[in-house]
């Protein structure tokens, strides 16, 4: 931290609010990518079917429709228990329902 923004920090918890200047930080934020892993699964032809079927009325993959079904069962099992759930698990549900509402607002737009 810079020492002109640590005086800047002792200043405010002093109560000396002189620089009410709001400001934006621009450093650039370093994105790590997420770790996906890849399973097989195994489903009849016709559920398959009906899989991708949902998948598309919804406008995503369907792999992209059971990673969400995956994770609302996670979210759902562990509220069931009573346990903690991961906080990287919530966020990825988040992200599920934006990316779900962007692409249903991109097809009304269409």
């Amino acid at each position: 931290m810079k020492a002109e923004d640590r005086d800047k920090i002792d200043r405010y918890r002093r109560g000396e609010t002189g620089d009410t200047n709001a400001r934006a930080n621009t450093e650039p934020i370093e994105v790590i990518p997420e770790v996906m892993v890849s399973r097989s699964l195994r489903l009849p032809a016709d559920v398959f079917e009906e899989l991708v079927a949902l998948a598309s009325a919804q406008g995503v993959a369907w792999s992209t429709l059971v990673r969400q079904w995956v994770i609302d069962g996670i979210v759902t099992a562990r509220h069931a228990t009573g346990t903690e759930v991961d906080p990287a698990i919530e966020l990825q549900r988040g992200v599920a329902m934006i990316t779900h509402a962007a692409s249903r607002l991109q097809q009304r737009a269409a």
